[in-house]
């Protein structure tokens, strides 16, 4: 079996087709696919029991849940004195405002930044354009 595109020569019993490595009743790879199998299965497992639990809470739990969170959220925030709990309102207010302020210069920077470039040419253009009707020295 000598290919004039290949120089080395292949044994004629080398079957390149099989896989060695398989016995004759099971598939190449099983062994590694079964036990990439089991160790999802456990990662299955336990997903499935947290989401099993999660939707096994019936809808009067997750409300009486909800209850017991703005309750504690309230006692909390009863027990702040009020033109404290204005002062960091306020201050979470600020520095909302700033981030978004920023977020926004960042987002809209390219379009300022064209709007220059344009504005720019446009003022160049005009001068080029006035250029003509100086007097000149000569």
């Amino acid at each position: 079996m000598n290919d004039p595109f290949n120089p080395i020569p292949i044994p004629e019993n080398l079957n390149l087709t099989s896989k060695t490595a398989a016995t004759p009743g099971e598939e190449p790879g099983a062994a590694h696919q079964e036990a990439n199998n089991q160790s999802h299965r456990k990662t299955r497992k336990r997903t499935s029991k947290r989401w099993q639990a999660q939707a096994a809470m019936s809808e009067a739990e997750a409300k009486s849940k909800w209850h017991r969170i703005k309750g504690k959220l309230a006692a909390k925030m009863a027990g702040i004195d009020p033109n404290k709990l204005r002062q960091v309102l306020l201050g979470c207010g600020v520095a909302a405002g700033t981030v978004m302020a920023v977020l926004l210069a960042i987002k809209l920077m390219p379009v300022a930044v064209t709007l220059l470039a344009l504005l720019g040419l446009w003022l160049v253009i005009q001068l080029w354009d006035r250029l003509r009707y100086f007097p000149r020295p000569f």
